[in-house]
């Protein structure tokens, strides 16, 4: 696939993120996956994304013949699922941050998954109240 810089950059920028951290730059980023993944485009494969306390599972409804033109992308947070013998595009943003290079496959009775180790964000931490604490 011959892909532009400017899209070869973002891809680098995805999968080096570490979070969910934001700045206005990002805005320019998302540029080339909106003219990839255009909402007008057909929508009907169906996905699913289910997580414990350990994994992050993304389940595709895709028939075996088309296994081979199935194409997954993902950063630590958002999975970009491409079918290109149908041509159908979808862009799932996950409820939690995924682990690269720990995804587990499988194929079942017309179903794909894969299944990411969950991350712990290095930025989320617990504040814990004592209610004795906080009157004068």
């Amino acid at each position: 696939m011959n892909w532009s810089k400017e899209f070869e950059a973002f891809l680098k920028h995805c999968f080096s993120q570490t979070g969910f951290q934001s700045n206005a730059a990002d805005q320019d980023w998302s540029v080339p996956w909106q003219s990839l993944f255009n909402a007008s485009e057909a929508q009907s494969m169906i996905t699913q994304v289910e997580t414990n306390e350990n994994y992050c599972t993304v389940f595709i409804t895709v028939v075996e013949k088309e296994l081979h033109g199935l194409s997954v992308l993902h950063s630590s947070s958002v999975v970009w699922i491409e079918n290109q013998t149908s041509g159908e595009k979808k862009e799932l943003r996950l409820p939690c941050l995924i682990k690269k290079g720990t995804a587990r496959i499988r194929y079942k009775d017309e179903k794909l998954s894969i299944r990411w180790l969950k991350r712990v964000d290095p930025v989320l931490a617990q504040v814990n109240i004592v209610p004795e604490s906080l009157t004068d």
